[in-house]
């Protein structure tokens, strides 16, 4: 019965896959074009309007698959399969075995502007420029070929037709890289469980979906900011129009304007000086999507609200759980200068091997969660877990600044807790160990 339940769960997570990856195929078609208008047809209403036909057509998969991804690992967990030993299975499930541990741990590219890149990698990279690139000329290259063969005359004007051409449909291809943005950064992912995907593995797919993003918001910007230019009599003012109805230029100009500090402020060079910077600029993506939705319709935001939301409810859930203070019960610096920190924890809480925990102590920064891996077991079946700090940066020195200074309490190994107080969040880590890959 376990199994049946199962293998039913996975055909639907499956079918919902293979409909949305559809979808997305189909959008700059004419057969999309065509679902599209049957379902706003026969599912818009006047409470809703087009916010029904499109939530039910690319943010409600996005919720079903999510839920049902959460219902499978729940039946893996009460009912898990026996593992088997490599030399038992037959031999197509061996080699498919080390096939997919390769693609996921063996260098492919090394030394790229993108860092190392696995076969895995390169296969997100590879599936998502090929989406993305269909949506954007598979009616771009006809429209710039109907513009040459009308009996406009050479020259800037014709030339400002297609800049708004490009215009247009890098705003349309936007679309895909925001879905799909937010879904490597939430920590407690159903999806990131179900590929076995630590976080701190997918949180690079995130940095390249927000370059990509901002790269074509950008071009999105100039492009059609020329073609408003030249077409309306070089004259700027239609750039910063916000009609009643319709598309509203300046909630556009914007939303650029938040991309790019938000952009700029999350390069490297930035993020590891200025972190707090980083942080705070970075909530600016709030003001990207609503001023995005305001650009050109409430509707458009639905294309994409399906990873946003799952991300808020990730983060609502990690405040919630990050929300009281926790005190320490004992702190040590190793010979090593290596900081231990043991801190309470749920009897009831179970982690994997080298699992990640969050930490944030405020009294070195208020904005900053730093990853360490667990250093304790969760078989050990105690009520405490520790971390180990190795003072590499300025945030480990000041902490181990602040309990070098603290004389009265600074190797305590009794139960009374420390005056350091943090929050914590996690721990976070693979459905399955990760490292046996």
């Amino acid at each position: 019965m376990a199994f049946v339940a199962k293998t039913a769960v996975l055909l639907l997570l499956w079918g919902l896959l293979l409909f949305w990856t559809i979808e997305w195929l189909i959008f700059p078609t004419e057969p999309g074009m065509e679902y599209k208008a049957g379902a706003i047809k026969d599912t818009r209403s006047d409470f809703l309007d087009l916010s029904g036909p499109y939530y039910l057509m690319y943010t409600l998969p996005v919720f079903l698959f999510a839920t049902l991804t959460l219902v499978y690992l729940e039946l893996l967990r009460k009912y898990p399969e026996r593992e088997q030993r490599t030399s038992e299975l037959p031999k197509w499930s061996r080699f498919w075995k080390k096939i997919s541990n390769a693609m996921w741990t063996q260098p492919i590219l090394v030394g790229t502007p993108m860092g190392i890149l696995t076969g895995a990698d390169l296969a997100l990279i590879t599936v998502v420029g090929f989406g993305f690139l269909w949506l954007f000329c598979n009616q771009l290259l006809p429209a710039l070929d109907l513009v040459d063969h009308t009996q406009m005359r050479p020259g800037r004007e014709r030339w400002m037709i297609k800049v708004g051409r490009v215009g247009t449909w890098t705003g349309r291809a936007w679309y895909l890289p925001m879905a799909l943005l937010f879904f490597p950064i939430s920590r407690a992912s159903p999806i990131l469980r179900l590929l076995n995907m630590p976080f701190e593995h997918a949180v690079r797919y995130h940095r390249w979906l927000g370059h990509l993003s901002l790269w074509v918001l950008l071009t999105h910007s100039i492009t059609f900011s020329l073609h408003i230019y030249y077409t309306g009599g070089q004259v700027a003012d239609g750039i910063f129009k916000w009609p009643r109805f319709g598309v509203s230029n300046l909630a556009g100009v914007i939303a650029m304007i938040a991309g790019i500090v938000l952009w700029v402020t999350s390069l490297e060079v930035v993020r590891k000086r200025f972190f707090d910077v980083f942080y705070v600029t970075h909530h600016m993506y709030l003001l990207v999507f609503a001023f995005a939705a305001w650009h050109v319709g409430e509707f458009a935001s639905y294309y994409f609200l399906g990873c946003v939301m799952l991300y808020f409810i990730d983060r609502f859930l990690r405040m919630v759980q990050s929300r009281d203070a926790v005190s320490v019960l004992s702190a040590q610096v190793l010979p090593s200068g290596v900081v231990r920190l043991r801190f309470p924890k749920s009897p009831s809480l179970s982690y994997k091997a080298l699992g990640m925990i969050y930490i944030n102590v405020p009294s070195v920064s208020r904005f900053e969660w730093h990853p360490f891996s667990t250093t304790s077991s969760s078989l050990e079946n105690s009520n405490d877990m520790s971390i180990c700090i190795k003072p590499l940066g300025g945030w480990t020195r000041s902490l181990l600044d602040s309990l070098t200074e603290s004389e009265p309490s600074k190797n305590k190994s009794g139960g009374c807790p420390l005056p350091l107080k943090l929050f914590a969040e996690g721990p976070y880590g693979p459905e399955r160990d990760y490292f046996l890959r």
